[in-house]
């Protein structure tokens, strides 16, 4: 048994979705939540640039004192062989790969992700690690993150629908069946993707729901789960940039206000 905190953080906004599963799945669970919203976004930067954010987010959260971190970013998830953390440090990607495959009825997959996670070809290679015979078609999204977390999240927006239109020009054309939202901003416009494909019939998969299961897995294997049986209320959240966006997107997207949100330098 550890009741020290879950430690959460991503470029800004987008590992919210997967705080959002945790809190349903661990609800006893502390959790102290870190947007790097002054570097936002990250799936446009080099890889020493990603790896230097994510260290410097990880020695963030190691000082609130906490028992495991998920990093709730694809981009950072997709570099996590060149970090290295003495506390447990957890990614999205095979999670949601796995899930994947279990999904998939014709083997034919498509992932949206940033810029930096697509070069990296770390969904193909796990993909094709767990099902060989895996069609992997990628799409960079590299606007996607900034829109959102501009607040552009409405189904109705119009300069979010005219991107979103762009990237899902060509995964309209392909016989896909499961698309992977590969970078955990993109849940947070999950209908607006969702009225704009063609086939309506696609599975999308959440990273940052596949990452919240995986993490409980892992507390419970390790034991380390909080003894307390009541649900707990202590979720604290950190940003390193503006507060006013963050907390609007984080409202629309929760369906709560984060009244207690602190601004911090790191």
């Amino acid at each position: 048994m550890d009741n020290r905190a879950i430690g959460i953080f991503d470029s800004g906004a987008g590992g919210l979705t997967a705080l959002r599963y945790i809190r349903e799945i661990m609800p006893s669970e502390d959790i102290v939540y870190f947007g790097d919203t002054i570097n936002v976004p990250y799936g446009e930067k080099s890889r020493d640039d990603v790896v230097r954010c994510a260290y410097n987010n990880i020695e963030f959260l190691k000082s609130k004192n906490v028992k495991v971190i998920l990093a709730a970013c694809g981009t950072v998830s997709s570099q996590l062989k060149y970090i290295k953390s003495e506390i447990p440090v957890l990614g999205i990607i095979d999670p949601v790969c796995k899930k994947s495959a279990m999904t998939t009825k014709n083997r034919k997959i498509a992932v949206l992700a940033t810029s930096a996670t697509i070069k990296s070809g770390i969904y193909k290679k796990t993909c094709s690690s767990i099902l060989p015979e895996l069609e992997i078609y990628e799409q960079s999204c590299p606007k996607l993150a900034t829109l959102i977390e501009s607040g552009h999240i409405s189904s109705n927006d119009r300069e979010l629908t005219n991107v979103l239109s762009e990237y899902l020009q060509k995964i309209n054309c392909l016989d896909v069946d499961t698309i992977i939202m590969g970078c955990t901003h993109y849940p947070i416009v999950e209908n607006a993707i969702k009225d704009l494909l063609v086939n309506k019939n696609i599975t999308l998969l959440d990273a940052g729901k596949e990452a919240a299961a995986a993490l409980k897995k892992f507390i419970f294997e390790n034991n380390i789960q909080c003894n307390n049986t009541k649900k707990s209320e202590n979720v604290k959240y950190f940003i390193s940039g503006k507060t006013a966006m963050f907390a609007e997107v984080a409202s629309g997207f929760l369906g709560y206000n984060i009244d207690d949100l602190i601004f911090t330098e790191k």
